[in-house]
């Protein structure tokens, strides 16, 4: 790869370095037992077999990787191309007030109103009423009661009310009956709490009666069948 190429050396350059003038530190002291001594009685090393040129098939090798190592790989179409999008033109203004604006939608179509939805109520069936006859304490009270209606309408007069004298006779015939009627049905209850309490009394004694016979046949089944229990 091309960036890659720092990494090697060129090897046409030779290197000038003066190996006289490097800073080397001191020798070593020698071991014990070999002060004094020199190195001249050491064998030579031997010396290191030629192996000749080096083959074809490498050289041709390391051709291969320096024209790939120079090759430069050209960018996609595509990243160039978003590059580009990514870059904005110097004639673009910002907008501001992006409230103010309406798409051609909002523009072109009216508003249309709302339909009405008609709410369908049914209707009611009115109860049928019942026709039953009234008694006579229901005619009363309901007489009574209209007439008591037909006074109270005056209740915000202002002044005196008058009432005609033969509505007066009406009203006092018809406390008269109604006081008759309460004393009748006094009597009545009186009458009624009276059989209650002599109703009572009569069971009272009948009970009476038959505990007294209870006891008079024990007796008598005792004496009668005494001897055949034996």
């Amino acid at each position: 790869m091309g960036f890659l190429k720092f990494l090697k050396r060129d090897k046409s350059k030779n290197l000038d370095v003066d190996f006289d003038n490097f800073d080397v530190p001191p020798m070593p002291p020698a071991p014990s037992g070999m002060e004094g001594k020199d190195f001249e009685n050491l064998p030579e090393l031997p010396e290191l077999p030629d192996f000749g040129e080096p083959a074809p098939e490498m050289e041709k090798t390391e051709e291969k990787k320096k024209l790939v190592s120079e090759v430069k790989i050209p960018l996609p179409q595509t990243m160039r191309m978003e590059e580009a999008v990514l870059q904005q033109p110097e004639s673009f203004k910002p907008i501001e007030n992006t409230e103010d604006m309406k798409t051609d939608f909002e523009m072109e179509m009216p508003e249309e109103p709302m339909p009405k939805i008609k709410e369908y109520i049914p209707e009611m069936e009115p109860e049928p009423r019942r026709t039953s006859r009234a008694g006579p304490y229901e005619r009363f009270s309901r007489g009574a009661i209209r007439e008591e209606m037909s006074i109270l309408e005056h209740k915000d007069a202002k002044g005196p009310v008058y009432m005609r004298v033969d509505k007066f006779r009406n009203v006092l015939r018809n406390v008269s009956e109604m006081r008759s009627g309460l004393r009748a049905s006094n009597e009545i209850l009186s009458k009624l709490t009276q059989i209650d309490a002599n109703a009572d009394k009569e069971f009272e004694k009948w009970k009476n009666i038959m505990v007294d016979m209870q006891k008079k046949l024990v007796f008598v089944d005792k004496t009668l069948f005494k001897g055949d229990k034996k």
